[in-house]
């Protein structure tokens, strides 16, 4: 406050101390946006992944990848990161102590295997003249790769709930 009070009074003085609230509030605000953002997608419930019909479609885009990239934006604008890659924000985001090493790494490691997994499944229908999606039939996937994208999907799920604790403050 007395910062303040002596900025005040100096020449252009208030307009550096508004200047100052405003971007707080911006960041105040930009923090709870991003974190409802962040929580907002959710992976497919684990029911879906069980099923083996026609019915069961992912996006992969839409319920793996843009949850991880949002949570990872919110966490390094926290960090004070300027990084752009997401796995340049969750690393900062764990070097600054506010993500879990661990989790950190499962996390990045889940968003190489959606990035590389969608990447495979485009070139196929690309391959095949079919149009290229985010969205896979669970059916057209071997039980390995169904087996690590539940894996995927379960640990985005359980960073978001704790993420939702760490949170609870801003949205």
């Amino acid at each position: 406050l007395d910062e303040r009070h002596d900025i005040v009074h100096q020449p252009g003085g208030i307009s550096r101390v508004i200047e100052r609230e405003n971007v707080r509030m911006l960041k105040r605000c930009r923090h709870t946006n991003l974190a409802k953002e962040a929580l907002g997608f959710h992976p497919p419930p684990m029911l879906l992944l069980r099923l083996r019909g026609e019915s069961s479609v992912v996006d992969l885009k839409l319920h793996g990848i843009t949850p991880i990239v949002a949570m990872a934006r919110r966490f390094a604008l926290e960090a004070g990161t300027r990084s752009r890659s997401t796995l340049a924000r969750l690393e900062r985001a764990a070097r600054a102590g506010l993500l879990d090493p661990e989790a950190a790494v499962t996390i990045s490691e889940t968003y190489r295997f959606l990035l590389g997994l969608r990447l495979r499944l485009q070139l196929r229908m690309a391959a095949e003249g079919r149009p290229v999606a985010n969205k896979v039939k669970l059916a057209e996937l071997g039980e390995i790769e169904r087996s690590r994208l539940k894996d995927a999907f379960r640990a985005i799920r359980s960073w978001q709930e704790k993420s939702a604790f760490q949170f609870s403050g801003e949205t």
